[in-house]
Order: C-alpha cells, then structure tokens, then sequence
C-alpha cells in the first residue's frame, strides 16, 4: 500500500512531530506500507523525514485557493500513485480534495487528521469547509475525544 502524507506547515510543532513519528512508526512496524511525505521546501518537516530517511516532494503550497499548489500536488499524486492520501492541516486537506476530485473515479481514498479543536466551519469562506470535511474526505481522524468535539 502506497500513503502519502501531506503537510502544509513550515513550522515544527504537534502536529508535525506526529506525522514524523507515524512516518518513523510505519517503516517500522508495517514494511508493506509505502509511506512518503509532501511538506513545504525548507521546512523543518522537510528536514527532518530526509535526516530519517523518509521519501520527501517539496512542494510549496499556500492559502486555500493557490490552485497552483493543487495543480502540483495533483501531478505529483498522478505519478507517486498512492492507495491514500492523508493530509495533516487545514490548507493541505484543500489541496488534497481538489487535487483528488480532478483524478476521477479512480482516485486515492482522502484520510484527514484533526490536530486541533477549532470548529472546522469557522471562517468558512463559500462554506467550503462544509463541502471539504462533509463530502470531500473518506475519513476523519481526531487527535483526541476534545478535538472531536
């Protein structure tokens, strides 16, 4: 099974730490999983899965319209190929939806973890934070029972 993890994230923080500890947990405990990252070039993400010898694609990606962002991320998911794509922020599950929604039926199954407890319809611009996190993910994973709430 092929996964890859996307970050948006330039900063090093919770978040981040846990997405390199299930990248380091994963080539340890699950050799079947093909686990790789899409992090911010430079970022301190970016860093540390190359010094862990994790797969890393720099891509930059901004706010939630940079199409520019989606169209590379859809290139890159065309040619990596994966079973799945799990995005660990807000703005990468946007790029992810759209990316994914243009590969068709045939597209990866779209995971979405919540690292934080702010209400996912705040500020939401066109209400499209309704449309991403209602119908444009196949599962959401909560950090904790709070952050689910």
């Amino acid at each position: 099974m092929r996964v890859v993890q996307v970050s948006t994230e330039r900063a090093f923080r919770g978040g981040e730490q846990q997405l390199l500890l299930l990248l380091q947990g994963l080539a340890a405990e699950r050799p079947d999983v093909e686990a790789s990252v899409v992090a911010q070039p430079g970022s301190a993400l970016a860093e540390r899965a190359h010094a862990a010898g994790v797969p890393v694609t720099e891509i930059a990606m901004g706010a939630a319209l940079d199409l520019g962002a989606t169209r590379r991320l859809r290139a890159h998911l065309r040619e990596a190929q994966p079973d799945v794509v799990h995005a660990h922020t807000a703005h990468a599950h946007g790029h992810a939806w759209r990316a994914l929604r243009a590969l068709g039926a045939s597209r990866p199954r779209l995971l979405v973890t919540r690292h934080v407890a702010y209400s996912i319809f705040r500020h939401s611009f066109l209400r499209l934070n309704r449309r991403k996190y209602v119908r444009g993910c196949d599962q959401i994973l909560c950090v904790s029972r709070a952050v689910e709430r």
